[in-house]
């Protein structure tokens, strides 16, 4: 907690009128299973080994540390208080399975985007298996500021027509207990009193928990390769129940939760084949 504060505190001189966040990259050679059952667990996925498919979003939790490294570098102009997880895109060219021991790992940034609330930063995420890159993930995030761009119409809802549709039961301690496995402290999954100091009613639940949720809900929808593409809409309060839908268009499938009661979106997403 104490380096999570100190990462959101530390003072960064911003952009300046031609400024651009620069190339800065890490990357480790790290154990691939140490932690992936407790994290299976908290997320409610099977129990998963060398044998069983891995779960999609885990690379991208065992690169939490890597990515810590980035935004506390020196070089990272933009403060990370307030940052918000806007958008997530993972890829994957093969089944992640019969993986064993380490895997390489590298996370950086490299320039920005205009935003109607500040600047985007696309922090991307690869992991490879004896030198081949088998998958990699883009997060886009809002470094909130002023506005750089107009605001864009709002697109159209994504309806489908949902096929499997189940409740989830959220408990208050959930965000605390995944961020022991994640390494996220962020103050606003931890404690009531701590999310209202940035303006939230009350503790929230990991972005990346929910989607890593959503996409074990799938599972057997998940293509041995392809992509998953999702935004986040609206916090989901702890503790609290939402609702879980996915349905097929096309060749694609649709994904929602939505906050009960009130139906809102709080994310959506798409999984498609290569």
């Amino acid at each position: 907690m104490a380096s999570l504060l100190r990462l959101a505190l530390a003072r960064k001189p911003g952009l300046g009128p031609n400024g651009t966040v620069p190339l800065i990259e890490r990357s480790a050679s790290l154990n691939l299973f140490e932690g992936l059952a407790h994290y299976a667990e908290i997320c409610g996925l099977p129990g998963t080994d060398a044998d069983t498919p891995l779960p999609l979003l885990w690379p991208a939790v065992l690169a939490a540390p890597l990515h810590m490294e980035v935004f506390s570098d020196r070089a990272f102009p933009l403060k990370v208080l307030g940052m918000v997880h806007l958008h997530n895109t993972v890829r994957w060219t093969r089944p992640l399975v019969g993986l064993s021991g380490k895997v390489d790992l590298r996370a950086f940034v490299d320039g920005h985007r205009p935003h109607h609330r500040g600047v985007e930063v696309d922090l991307t995420t690869e992991m490879r298996v004896d030198g081949e890159l088998v998958w990699n993930e883009v997060k886009t995030i809002l470094c909130p500021g002023r506005p750089t761009c107009e605001r864009p119409p709002k697109p159209d809802p994504t309806v489908f027509s949902a096929d499997r549709s189940t409740f989830w039961t959220l408990s208050g301690d959930l965000g605390r207990r995944y961020a022991r496995v994640a390494g996220d402290r962020n103050p606003i999954h931890q404690y009531v009193w701590a999310a209202k100091l940035f303006g939230f009613k009350r503790h929230l639940i990991h972005g990346m928990w929910s989607l890593a949720r959503a996409v074990g809900e799938m599972d057997d929808q998940v293509p041995d390769a392809g992509s998953i593409e999702m935004s986040f809409l609206r916090p989901i309060y702890l503790p609290g129940r939402v609702l879980f839908e996915s349905g097929r268009v096309g060749t694609d499938r649709r994904f929602a939760v939505r906050a009960v009661p009130g139906s809102k979106v709080c994310l959506e997403g798409v999984v498609r084949a290569a």
